[in-house]
């Protein structure tokens, strides 16, 4: 009997425990937001210099709370290019107020992304995104094609302020698979209208960026469609980092030959 009482008062002393913890961990991570939800407030309101005081206290909470959450690798790397985006927002002198707001955001959207897993909040970013990259169409649709290369600017920018939310908040292959996306866009813009199937891939790029705000999602695209553009927007890719590697290695040599001289 006493045996069981121990045993009883050892599960309600271990679970109390945990509470603590967890309720101890949950007020770190609300402050961690807190603090992005602050930069973010103060720079609509243009307060940069309150701003650059308040980020300065994010980087060592984070990384003494990133390690109790157990955070993945791609998550500390997402959180930390986030922050530098931010923190150099609000200390460039030529960035223009809407960049700035931009990067301001991706940092706020980025930091709730890795402790809402249910609804983060560049879930409710469906108007931001999909208003450029449907202006971009109509315009093509139109015609217009200064208007469709402004407009496809535009969304390839917003795209780049959620991307960091999307790498934590979705398996690897689906962020892949938009990165896969954009990069075919960037690529082809000049080429998009040269013939009717390119015109479909538009479209079928458009639906499933529509998708990615949906909870329930059920492509209507064609699989061999999406797949071709998967391919080739992954070709590209890996072309521009191996593009990226060879300059990076040819300076590296050039500096050396340089250094002997």
């Amino acid at each position: 009997m006493k045996k069981n009482t121990l045993y009883l008062f050892l599960i309600i002393f271990i679970f109390q425990t945990s509470i603590v913890f967890a309720s101890e961990d949950d007020q770190n991570w609300n402050k961690i937001n807190e603090i992005a939800e602050h930069v973010l407030q103060l720079g609509k309101q243009k307060k940069y210099e309150e701003a650059k005081k308040v980020i300065a206290n994010f980087s060592e909470i984070f990384l003494k709370n990133a390690a109790e959450k157990n955070l993945t690798m791609e998550e500390m790397k997402m959180v930390i290019y986030s922050y530098e985006q931010a923190e150099s927002a609000l200390t460039s002198i030529k960035m223009n107020d809407e960049e700035r707001l931009n990067k301001l955001l991706q940092f706020r959207l980025t930091v709730n992304a890795v402790t809402n897993e249910h609804h983060p909040l560049w879930k409710d970013t469906e108007t931001f995104v999909l208003e450029p990259l449907n202006k971009a169409i109509a315009a093509y649709k139109a015609g217009e094609r200064i208007q469709f290369q402004m407009h496809l600017n535009n969304f390839l920018s917003k795209y780049e302020v959620i991307r960091p939310s999307l790498v934590i908040s979705l398996p690897e292959h689906e962020s892949g698979r938009y990165d896969s996306y954009i990069n075919y866009l960037e690529h082809y813009r000049n080429k998009i209208g040269d013939s009717p199937e390119k015109n479909k891939q538009l479209s079928e790029i458009q639906r499933e960026f529509q998708l990615l705000f949906q909870n329930d999602k059920h492509s209507s695209a064609e699989p061999g469609l999406l797949g071709l553009i998967y391919a080739i927007g992954s070709i590209i890719a890996i072309t521009l980092i191996y593009v990226g590697w060879r300059k990076y290695k040819g300076d590296k040599q050039k500096k050396k030959i340089k250094d002997l001289d």
